[in-house]
């Protein structure tokens, strides 16, 4: 890592590039300035309303058929009851009041009814007001999907109440443009795209009437105005903000057309963004620039509707670019999905965001995104993909396309820094890239292991972007992730917010297979400019994986290096030896510390197991860990 005057300006050009850093100039002048929309320009849509088909048509009777219909039901009658599952694990009241939609349901913050470009003291991450996202996920109406899957399997019109009553309420507290449910215009998409579904998906119930369809009809021109009147922050993040505001003035460019006079320059500006943001945030193998298969989920959920949306609109989606891209990042989310619970490693920044569940499974379940992913853009999935049968009958897809599974023993690496290794069911996941973005957590070098289909080592995951000390995004630091940690020469420095300002870096090295086992090379350059080499080898076979790391501190230099192990509850420590003494410490939830815990689901933590073997390098160093399988089956 290098210091110097220029290096806060060079990592803001190389994380928001020059695009970014125009687009976020011309914000903050704007906002300062307060020459954003106070008022909506069409404050109310007057136009009749037209029957033409709709990409946001559902077959209710197929999806019925695909479902579990006691889940969709209970989920329903849940939400009609007045709850919501906060980041698709934690049932929580929503708000069901007008003034409810303002007042955070943890800390009891009442956030103003300013314009929303002056709410940043209260959008911070002062723990003080309470994590936003906490007010913000009801408002993103995703519960709307469990009425329309319940109403599907029922057809009970107390569904259909339920959403139009939250309309209703919310269209009642929150005025255009004013207080915190207008605050982010990602927000204000995902809350849009959520009502285009249920607008068609309960158009023929008793409780649909022309008055609330008006009033949704007008909540649909505010939205568009207020994502295209800003959208420049959410292009500037170079994330998932862009992605989710391009596809909603796509989809609300299409939905108003011929009703708002601006409907069709969304949609044309929504096409254009949606085109640079794929190119410029997938890589040529999959990798998605926030480093976070949570977050690629995400992208591929919007990019699914934005799809539908531009092949209805002007007949044609994509560019067979950016499908190229999309097809890579449907691969490696294929490949990393485990075969019987359909999760994947929990990397990268986890923020509980499930924008388009159309099923009644658990959030990490990927397999209804990835079957829906791949069924929109034409990618194939091996042939025992058990693809998701309720996605495919809400996209009214027949099937997906399928090609031949890899060998039993096989190893998969991509150019942007990742690997997975087979050997049967025991596997490794690998992380050892650079950074042309801002990462998302710092953990060079960091593998995920199973053994014989039992986790082995795991990621911490996020738990809250926002909470008292040590919680405020504890969990992305190098000493909760495994690999190694020189405490002495810090492998990354903390900018404001989210921004890194020095960053590690590593590569895959080698992957290939040997002798029936799979051997990948990872190489940690993290330390290389301070005299420090780490070279990881991990050797992955079905009885085990054996993970060795050389590290050599040079002729002169003293250190302390530890070596550190998330393992899940219940299963067993790995072996760690040395060709040096070293010391083991093992705890497990350890109070008012981020040691000895995982967050599988936003805002919720779980005990685990931090083992952290410490040693003295001078020189050279081994330090070998193995995690041996416990559940073979015997001989007969």
């Amino acid at each position: 890592m290098t210091g110097g005057l220029l290096r806060g300006p060079r990592v803001a050009l190389q994380s928001y590039g020059v695009v970014g850093l125009r687009l976020r100039a011309q914000y903050e002048m704007r906002r300062r300035l307060g020459l954003y929309l106070s008022s909506p320009r069409v404050p109310h849509v007057e136009a009749a309303e037209s029957r033409r088909a709709s990409p946001f048509n559902i077959d209710l009777d197929r999806i019925a058929a695909a479902i579990d219909r006691e889940t969709a039901i209970a989920r329903a009658d849940r939400v009609a009851a007045g709850e919501h599952q906060a980041y698709r694990n934690e049932w929580r009241r929503r708000p069901t009041r007008s003034e409810d939609w303002s007042i955070h349901p943890e800390t009891g913050t009442r956030y103003p009814a300013e314009p929303w470009w002056e709410l940043r003291r209260f959008l911070s991450l002062d723990p003080v007001h309470g994590d936003v996202k906490d007010i913000w996920e009801p408002a993103r109406f995703t519960w709307a999907f469990d009425l329309i899957l319940g109403y599907a399997a029922s057809r009970d019109e107390r569904y259909a109440e339920a959403f139009w009553s939250g309309v209703d309420s919310f269209v009642d507290g929150n005025p255009p443009f004013r207080g915190v449910q207008w605050s982010c215009g990602q927000e204000t998409s995902i809350r849009a795209l959520s009502c285009l579904w249920a607008e068609r998906a309960f158009e023929n119930a008793a409780a649909t009437t022309a008055s609330r369809r008006a009033r949704l009809r007008d909540l649909f021109a505010w939205s568009g105005e207020r994502v295209a009147n800003a959208i420049e922050y959410a292009i500037s993040q170079r994330n998932n903000h862009g992605l989710s505001e391009a596809t909603g003035l796509i989809a609300l460019g299409h939905r108003l057309a011929g009703q708002h006079p601006d409907a069709a320059g969304w949609l044309r500006d929504g096409a254009r963004w949606i085109e640079y943001l794929v190119m410029d945030q997938f890589g040529e193998d999959g990798w998605y620039i926030q480093h976070s298969l949570n977050y690629l989920r995400m992208a591929l959920d919007q990019l699914v509707v934005a799809e539908r949306v531009l092949v209805a609109a002007r007949g044609c989606g994509l560019s067979a670019q950016a499908r190229a891209r999309i097809h890579a990042a449907i691969a490696l989310l294929a490949e990393l999905c485990d075969a019987e619970t359909g999760d994947v490693p929990n990397h990268g920044a986890n923020d509980g965001s499930i924008v388009l569940p159309i099923t009644t499974r658990s959030y990490r379940e990927f397999r209804p995104a990835i079957t829906a992913a791949a069924a929109t853009f034409g990618a194939s999935l091996p042939s025992s993909f058990d693809a998701s049968m309720e996605a495919l009958a809400w996209l009214g897809a027949d099937a997906v396309p399928r090609r031949a599974d890899a060998a039993a023993t096989n190893v998969v690496t991509g150019s942007s820094g990742w690997a997975s290794a087979r050997v049967a069911r025991t596997r490794v996941f690998a992380r050892a890239g650079t950074y042309e973005s801002n990462p998302s957590h710092i953990d060079p070098a960091h593998v995920d292991i199973w053994v014989n289909g039992e986790e082995r080592a795991v990621d911490a995951g996020t738990f809250r972007y926002t909470a008292f000390a040590p919680w405020r995004n504890g969990l992305t630091t190098i000493a909760v992730h495994n690999t190694i940690d020189i405490p002495s020469l810090p492998a990354a420095e903390k900018g404001a917010r989210f921004l890194w300002l020095a960053r590690p870096a590593a590569s895959v090295a080698r992957a290939e297979i040997a002798n029936g086992s799979v051997v990948l090379e990872l190489l940690n350059s993290t330390w290389t400019d301070r005299g420090v080499t780490h070279l990881r080898r991990c050797v992955v076979s079905a009885t085990g994986v054996e993970v060795v790391d050389e590290i050599d501190s040079g002729p002169h230099q003293s250190l302390e290096v530890h070596v550190h192990w998330l393992i899940p509850d219940g299963a067993p420590l790995p072996e760690i030896t040395s060709d040096d003494a070293g010391s083991l410490d093992i705890v497990r939830a350890v109070p008012d510390s981020v040691a000895g815990w995982r967050s599988l689901h936003y805002a919720e933590r779980e005990p685990a197991t931090s083992v952290t073997f410490v040693i003295r390098v001078v020189g050279r160093r081994t330090i070998r860990s193995r995690f041996v399988a416990t559940n073979l089956p015997t001989e007969p």
